[in-house]
């Protein structure tokens, strides 16, 4: 499960996603690539709450991440 950190880090940046039928899927994407990075995290022997708070930081920027996601998900191209 997802901390509320993370889950608040995924909604900022989908709300960059204008196309709205593209949102779910990069919702599960990013989620998959948290739940990855907080499993790593933990196997190397990080305490649960400092493994989330540093996969989510390692994300980087949820701004620069969900404008250049959405350029990615434009519906025109």
């Amino acid at each position: 499960m997802l901390s509320r950190e993370a889950q608040s880090y995924i909604r900022r940046v989908s709300s960059h996603i204008r196309f709205s039928y593209d949102r779910p899927a990069v919702r599960e994407e990013l989620e998959s690539h948290l739940e990855e990075k907080t499993e790593a995290l933990l196997a190397a022997g990080l305490p649960a709450e400092e493994a989330n708070r540093q996969a989510v930081e390692e994300m980087g920027d949820a701004e620069a991440l969900g404008k250049a996601l959405d350029r990615a998900h434009n519906p025109v191209l």
